[in-house]
């Protein structure tokens, strides 16, 4: 579609029923790979943080029903609740700028509580003494050995115990 200009640029995959299939195959194989990731990344260099398939699927199904309504509002050739109907109510309901803008005024609340609700908890704790930085994983805890295990040599990783 892209190159030739021809054909259907959001098929099935942009309809409730494709985004259905695709969450339940994204959240099979995304519990695996996400657990190798954080593994590989180093947040769960000991296998401790398991993944529930409650927040698998609904993670899955929140992402790509999601999709789905912001390109519904913004792509005229959307075809949502296809194959039981081809309209798109969804579509012009606000303007494209304004979705812009949400998204950009959402994505900034959401980084702004990513670090503000574990430092509520418990203010200055959460950041190492060496580079004032937030750990990789802002919800973990040093009062949680899981989170901040005693090393050889060490009475606790935890940089407030240490």
């Amino acid at each position: 579609m892209l190159v030739t200009g021809e054909g259907h640029l959001h098929g099935f995959s942009h309809t409730y029923a494709g985004a259905t299939l695709l969450a339940v195959f994204s959240a099979l194989t995304g519990k695996y790979l996400a657990a190798v990731g954080c593994y590989v990344l180093g947040p769960n260099r000991q296998w401790l943080v398991k993944i529930s398939w409650r927040v698998t699927f609904l993670s899955a199904f929140i992402g790509a029903y999601s999709h789905v309504l912001l390109d519904s509002l913004m792509h005229a050739d959307l075809e949502p609740f296809y194959p039981f109907t081809t309209s798109n109510r969804f579509l012009g309901l606000i303007s494209v700028a304004a979705l812009h803008k949400l998204c950009q005024y959402s994505g900034a609340i959401g980084g702004l509580l990513y670090f503000a609700i574990p430092w509520l908890q418990n203010p200055g704790s959460r950041f190492n003494k060496r580079d004032r930085i937030a750990p990789p994983i802002s919800w973990i805890s040093c009062d949680n050995p899981l989170t901040y295990p005693a090393w050889p040599g060490k009475e606790s990783a935890c940089p407030a115990a240490g």
